[in-house]
């Protein structure tokens, strides 16, 4: 098929980066030179970039407040070839941001303040898809609950398939949500949901069982990091394990979402299940070779280089 067209519910914020020795107790107050960064951030805003760069039409709907943080993220995702017929611009709301702490040895620790995106609405998604009429939507799980199912139903009713990344969604009741085509949780989101810690084959056959009772999907990916990504279907199961030659950047990030929408387009286009998880591992493992920024997504003439050096 040609480029497919995806649309992308979620959320857009700026965020703020703050980049610090070690984080400060209860109460303490530190002087610190680690630096500060302003990003565009929001899954997502992240998976639209990455859908774009792999040269999908990525349709993202969301809402900017009418102000400069608003000016400057709706620049950036035209920068990035993103489809920004569907961004609404809020006169009330302002923009959202979020606010990173990063410190040496520590995970990072963030709050997000949603602001505009959080008031995306019913009429915005039903417009949306009059207007774009999508091959395919993808859920990002950082909208509120009531517009995701309304999302959902919508793209179902329409037999349109929808593919979701719950995006440390832990509290989510995916019960409630209409059949998907495929579900991508990672390793502690799967862990979360079910008890067990997708390591090995056996182990990640075991949480995939369980996973497979609470969401309605036709395929489960597990995105394990560095041990590869594992599928299940019912009754297959397949691990694919990145190149063990690349060494992926300790910092690097949006690997997640750079995977998903690899995959995604593959699976469109037709490519059976392992072809796809090869090339979505090929596409994270290039990327977090990189440091993983929006703007450093790899295009498709650089994975199939990529696959082809390493004999992928």
């Amino acid at each position: 098929m040609a480029s497919p067209t995806v649309l992308v519910v979620g959320n857009s914020t700026l965020q703020i980066i703050l980049n610090m020795t070690s984080m400060p107790r209860a109460g303490e107050t530190v002087l610190d030179d680690g630096g500060v960064a302003y990003l565009p951030t929001g899954a997502g805003a992240e998976i639209a970039s990455a859908f774009s760069a792999l040269g999908a039409r990525a349709v993202f709907l969301t809402r900017l407040g009418r102000d400069a943080h608003g000016k400057k993220l709706f620049d950036y995702y035209k920068s990035l070839r993103i489809d920004t017929s569907q961004i609404k611009v809020d006169t009330e709301e302002g923009t959202g941001f979020s606010v990173s702490m990063r410190a040496t040895d520590e995970e990072e620790r963030r709050i997000i303040y949603p602001g505009a995106s959080a008031k995306i609405t019913e009429q915005n998604v039903r417009d949306a898809f009059e207007s774009v009429k999508p091959d395919a939507v993808f859920l990002t799980f950082d909208a509120p609950l009531g517009l995701l199912e309304m999302v959902a139903n919508e793209a179902y009713r329409r037999a349109i398939p929808i593919f979701a990344d719950p995006s440390s969604a832990i509290d989510f009741p995916f019960d409630k949500l209409p059949p998907l085509e495929i579900f991508f949780p990672n390793e502690k989101e799967t862990e979360a949901y079910t008890g067990v810690l997708p390591q090995g084959v056996d182990v990640s056959l075991r949480a995939s069982l369980t996973l497979f009772r609470k969401v309605k999907a036709k395929y489960l990916i597990l995105k394990m990091g560095a041990r590869g990504s594992f599928f299940y279907d019912g009754k297959r199961c397949d691990v694919v394990a990145p190149p063990p030659a690349i060494k992926v950047l300790p910092t690097a990030h949006n690997l997640g979402a750079i995977y998903c929408a690899a995959f995604v387009v593959c699976y469109l286009g037709g490519a059976e299940i392992k072809a796809c998880m090869r090339y979505a591992t090929a596409s994270a493992t290039l990327l977090g070779s990189r440091g993983g920024d929006m703007n450093s997504f790899p295009t498709p003439a650089e994975i199939i280089a990529f696959c082809n050096e390493h004999q992928i």
